[in-house]
């Protein structure tokens, strides 16, 4: 079989995975034009000519992008500007070869280029493929306890400014009108032995001076003004409406 030859692979029976590459094909042809053109005005970049390098244990035709949230927004919005370029296609159905084979190439990056000229931010190839969701779970409560680690999980929640996070809150309200979506959110926090690990995993935890400092500082540049608005207040009134009052007197 030579290279021109075009085949149809079919999933599950000639390949059960792939490692693959991302790349922009019109940064790429920027770049190029710009290392042509000499003299003190180059031309301002709109777009950046990364790569990105993974693998993904299915079909080419799933949906699946990657797993990079980097990498997934700037597909979002040019993903006619990207091309994938297969590398290697997984003949066996075991994940831990797929992942040696996209450590390989992984390990071709130089650390210079992580976050620079790669959207990978790693060279590590990611486990997630051979771990099951309880797994999963464990490793992340365990990482949770190094502080380097919930530092950096914390400072990207900072990075959602107030038009992501009130977009993030009508997207939420949409799926909140769905009866099955309501029901089965409503049905896990109902769960007693989920209720009862989240309350074991606190439980005895104190915050220190500078975490209770941060969240004074926090709560003081709050605006809670938009409590007392009528239309707040008539809408808790509603709520409560018909409701027994508690008596908290004790006797």
């Amino acid at each position: 079989m030579t290279i021109t030859q075009k085949v149809e692979l079919i999933y599950g029976q000639d390949y059960f995975g792939f490692v693959y590459l991302w790349y922009n094909r019109t940064a790429l042809e920027m770049e190029r034009q710009d290392y042509v053109k000499a003299g003190r005005h180059k031309r301002k970049k709109k777009c950046h000519p990364r790569i990105y390098v993974g693998c993904h244990y299915g079909s080419t035709n799933d949906g699946y992008v990657c797993s990079s949230s980097w990498m997934k927004a700037a597909y979002k919005r040019n993903p006619q500007n990207f091309v994938r370029r297969i590398l290697y296609w997984q003949q066996t159905p075991d994940k831990k070869e797929l992942l040696q084979v996209e450590q390989r190439w992984l390990n071709l990056i130089e650390k210079n280029e992580l976050g620079t000229r790669f959207y990978n931010l790693s060279k590590t190839a990611s486990m997630a493929l051979t771990i099951d969701k309880n797994q999963r779970s464990e490793i992340g409560r365990k990482n949770w306890q190094d502080p380097e680690y919930r530092e950096r999980g914390l400072s990207y929640l900072k990075t959602y400014d107030v038009k992501r996070r009130r977009n993030l809150s009508l997207v939420l309200k949409e799926k909140w009108k769905d009866p099955e979506y309501r029901a089965k959110r409503i049905a896990s926090t109902q769960n007693e032995e989920r209720n009862k690990k989240i309350g074991d995993a606190h439980r005895g935890q104190k915050h220190t001076k500078e975490t209770k400092q941060r969240i004074s500082e926090a709560a003081k540049k709050r605006d809670f003004s938009y409590l007392h608005s009528p239309e707040i207040i008539a809408k808790r009134a509603a709520t409560w409406k018909g409701r027994k009052k508690k008596s908290w007197c004790r006797v």
